[in-house]
């Protein structure tokens, strides 16, 4: 059990050290970073959804508010993940 710690503790402080980053690597990385958001976003959007329809159900909102609630955060998304590609 020790001997599995020791490797996990290594593997950890191998792969997480800080490091310098060169220019070059920085499109790369912000890449990462956009891709991340988007999917941590979407994530976030579907596990509180079901609360968020109740909620705006109860204050009122019609059909069209629905509507354009979903098509401005599809756009939203969509232009988050192209911003990662240009």
């Amino acid at each position: 059990m020790r001997r599995r710690a020791r490797q996990f503790k290594a593997a950890v402080e191998r792969n997480f050290r800080q490091r310098l980053v060169y220019a070059w690597e920085l499109p790369s990385i912000m890449r990462k970073h956009i891709y991340t958001g988007a999917m941590g976003g979407t994530y976030f959007t579907l596990v509180t959804g079901i609360v968020f329809v109740y909620f705006g159900n109860a204050v009122g909102m019609t059909p069209l508010l629905w509507g354009l609630m979903g098509g401005i955060a599809s756009w939203v998304l969509a232009g988050q993940i192209l911003s990662a590609v240009v």
